[in-house]
């Protein structure tokens, strides 16, 4: 069997008092569906954890219909490995943003996007780069401030946008040991 230290990421938990769910019972979920070494980062459902021989689509769909199961949430999940997560951070297009990193955003989608089915939003300052599976951004006014598309609905599935400083400690949540 193979192991593999993933990184999910729910979408829209816990954010503007919607969707309430502790990390503790999150954490309590996934170690009683057999997940090692299950950790969380802050309250909007950051949480890595060990699973053996599952695909990262498995694996979401596991922990998004075990969710529903026990708290009747509907929560999109995305995960990643630790090695896509080192990729996600090597081929940063906006590189040169890291050292603001409150302004710096990955958006992590389940499949590949097209670029081409983005409109950027008129008078929009802010930047996106769509690579893969990942948006990153760059909002020079800050998150709170900026002025971006509708992306599930322009890109046609769920992406869960994460800052720079919490793409970071995902990276270090995933590695080994």
């Amino acid at each position: 069997m193979s192991e593999t230290r993933w990184a999910a990421l729910l979408r829209g938990v816990n954010v503007g008092g919607r969707n309430k769910l502790t990390m503790s019972e999150l954490r309590e979920l996934l170690e009683g569906l057999g997940y090692g070494r299950v950790v969380s980062f802050i309250q909007s459902g950051n949480v890595a954890l060990d699973a053996f021989d599952v695909s990262g689509v498995e694996l979401a769909r596991d922990i998004s219909v075990a969710i529903e199961k026990r708290f009747g949430l509907a929560v999109a999940v995305v995960v990643r490995s630790h090695g896509e997560l080192v990729a996600v951070v090597a081929d940063n297009p906006m590189a040169e943003h890291v050292e603001q990193p409150d302004k710096l955003l990955v958006g992590f989608a389940g499949a590949i996007l097209d670029p081409a089915a983005l409109t950027p939003v008129a008078g929009s300052i802010d930047e996106i780069v769509v690579a893969g599976r990942e948006l990153y951004l760059f909002c020079p006014n800050g998150q709170g401030r900026a002025k971006l598309p509708n992306f599930d609905r322009q890109l046609g599935q769920p992406v869960t946008v994460r800052n720079w400083n919490t793409v970071a400690r995902l990276l270090s949540m995933t590695a080994a040991g």
